[in-house]
């Protein structure tokens, strides 16, 4: 489902997309970074740089947004259903050794 839903709406994604995209990672947006540093550098630029963490990322995605993008995509029908009905209503909870979580 992944490899269909990425060569869906890769051409679509932004050029500094770099998660989520076979061949690049976090270590290919941080030479980038160190390039353009480097570049303002030889050019007696300044470069300024806001660190942010974004740990646990998705746990804190709106999952209204992410199907709003996903129809922006161009996703819809079953597969945008399929989607939906993961996102939205759906609850889990873990069982070890016949004790239950709570639902979450």
């Amino acid at each position: 489902m992944a490899n269909k839903l990425v060569s869906h709406i890769q051409a679509k994604l932004h050029p500094s997309q770099y998660s989520f995209q076979q061949g690049l990672s976090c270590a290919s947006q941080l030479f980038e970074v160190l390039h353009n540093i480097n570049i303002n550098l030889d050019q007696g630029r300044e470069t300024d740089i806001i660190y942010l963490d974004f740990a646990k990322a998705f746990d804190s995605v709106c999952h209204c947004r992410l199907l709003w993008k996903l129809q922006f995509y161009g996703i819809s029908g079953p597969l945008f259903k399929w989607f939906e009905s993961y996102l939205i209503g759906h609850k889990q909870r873990v069982i070890i050794n016949g004790s239950f979580s709570s639902w979450a």
